[in-house]
């Protein structure tokens, strides 16, 4: 990992940079679930391979229980966990970088893939309801 002043890099596959934006902060005050946003970088180029960022969207306590740290994650550890979560879909993909929105992680409704912006904010308006 290459820390910048305001992205973490990290080498991915032989054509692509993962470049993971800060800030890292959460959806909305007071909740628990946060926002990473995660670019491609072809190497060669250093143009994006997407037109917008991979959105993940994970709670606090899946990073917790994914990293085993037993203490509030910061964005190191935040991008650490988002690095190794799209190293997985990568793999779930045949090798294909993800071509789907983003994601929504949490420890009671597991990953559900999202299409847009709007099904996150479903997704997250589904656990707010449960509480």
């Amino acid at each position: 990992m290459n820390k910048k002043n305001n992205y973490f890099a990290y080498n991915f596959v032989d054509f692509c940079t993962l470049k993971i934006d800060k800030p890292i902060v959460s959806v909305k005050q007071g909740s628990e679930i946060i926002r990473i946003d995660i670019n491609f970088i072809e190497k060669k180029t250093g143009k994006s391979l997407r037109i917008i960022p991979y959105e993940l969207w994970v709670s606090q306590s899946y990073v917790e229980d994914q990293l085993r740290i037993n203490f509030s994650p910061k964005e190191k550890e935040y991008a650490e966990f988002s690095f190794g979560f799209i190293e997985c879909r990568y793999k779930e993909n045949r090798n294909i970088l993800p071509v789907e929105y983003g994601a929504f992680v949490t420890n009671k409704n597991g990953i559900r893939l999202a299409k847009s912006r709007d099904e996150l904010w479903t997704f997250f308006d589904e656990i707010a309801e449960k509480k």
